[in-house]
């Protein structure tokens, strides 16, 4: 009988009858592409990019994290006195990518000027970010050594101690199990590029997990964890912004699992930046054009 009923289920699949699993891992995450300032997906089998929606004031290079059915984007902001500007988060809708508010970050009520805001994750509660103080408190505008809670009005709290005088938070990403996780982009040259991973505990201990080995001149745009405690990173190049791959990578040792192309066929000004897993059916539900590119969504 286990005879027959394994000859009827291969019979099955090979004439298309029931459809095999799926892979485990294919997946869909979110990006900004920062060229047309448009909401896009990405596919984590393929590497496929779809846009469907521009996002109105959007711009700069932002971090991403999900929180509470919103897609949050951080601009970081930063800079030297008398040359600084003001970080922001701006709230994104990942059904439609329409903008549902912009609120510059605030220190005690106070404007966060000066502020660098590099990196944003959510711990499924709230938002943390990777910030630093203005100068002299901090290195002027261009290195994150300080996490903070972040409220969704902008409101930075709980801002810790330098957790590293080392290690420059580019990236944070907190794993389902409720560890977070900072990314450094070490280097970028000709001959490699370097993305070293640490464990991070607050309020300043944290650990070299190990290092992410890129290709010349690149360098990683966004990193995300997805429900089933795989760590992606979308790695682009430093030259001209445009993404190339997308990794899974060994949050435990920093080795690449996986690699896979990101593709847009006949659109070469891509320009993505920050990586965020979304627990919702991406589709959009409406038809988008703009520039030379038309496409029709269910």
């Amino acid at each position: 009988m286990d005879r027959i009923r394994r000859h009827v289920l291969a019979t099955l699949l090979a004439a298309g009858t029931l459809a095999a699993a799926p892979d485990a891992r294919a997946l869909t995450l979110y990006s900004i592409d920062n060229y047309y300032d448009a909401l896009v997906t990405i596919e984590t089998s393929t590497g496929a990019v779809t846009q469907f929606s521009e996002i109105a004031g959007m711009y700069g290079t932002p971090r991403l994290a999900y929180l509470n059915g919103t897609i949050y984007a951080l601009n970081p902001g930063g800079g030297c006195s008398g040359g600084c500007s003001q970080p922001y988060l701006q709230g994104v809708d990942p059904l439609t990518g329409a903008s549902t508010g912009v609120w510059w970050l605030t220190d005690g009520g106070a404007p966060a000027n000066c502020w660098y805001a590099e990196a944003l994750t959510s711990d499924g509660s709230k938002l943390i970010a990777a910030v630093s103080r203005p100068y002299p408190d901090d290195v002027c505008g261009s290195q994150s050594k300080r996490l903070a809670d972040l409220g969704t009005g902008g409101e930075l709290t709980n801002v810790s101690g330098r957790v590293s005088e080392s290690a420059d938070f580019d990236h944070i990403a907190m794993a389902p199990s409720g560890q977070l996780h900072g990314i450094d982009a070490v280097s970028l040259n000709a001959t490699t590029g370097v993305g070293r991973i640490y464990r991070v505990a607050l309020p300043s201990t944290y650990d070299v997990v190990g290092d992410v080995i890129l290709e010349p001149y690149e360098i990683i745009r966004g990193t995300t964890f997805t429900p089933d405690g795989q760590l992606w990173m979308l790695v682009g190049t430093g030259a001209s912004d445009a993404p190339r791959r997308l990794l899974r990578v060994d949050p435990n040792s920093g080795a690449t699992l996986e690699s896979v192309t990101v593709q847009l066929p006949g659109y070469p000004q891509l320009v993505l930046h920050g990586l965020v897993y979304v627990p919702l059916d991406p589709t959009p539900t409406r038809t988008h054009t703009w520039g030379s590119l038309k496409s029709r969504y269910r």
